[in-house]
């Protein structure tokens, strides 16, 4: 993430790089829904393996500092719970 984040741009996120916005926003609550489903660490873990799989997948070699940035943040916050 800090390469991307060193190497991202500060103009507009496409329309992909929204989307990754929204799965990032999205991906904390399915996070702390499935660790609060009897600490469902297996659900938890997917939800980071799918945010991170989104990231890895974005099509531009340089993507928007807003959308590393989300899925950034995001991910963080899943890890330090863990």
């Amino acid at each position: 993430m800090d390469f991307l984040l060193e190497h991202a741009h500060d103009g507009a996120p496409t329309k992909e790089e929204e989307d990754l916005i929204a799965c990032a926003e999205q991906a904390l609550p399915r996070f702390y829904e499935a660790m609060d489903d009897d600490l469902n660490t297996a659900g938890a873990l997917g939800v980071m393996f799918d945010l991170v799989y989104d990231v890895n997948t974005i099509q531009s070699e340089t993507p928007s500092r807003k959308a590393v940035e989300a899925a950034r943040t995001a991910l963080l916050a899943m890890a330090d719970l863990l």
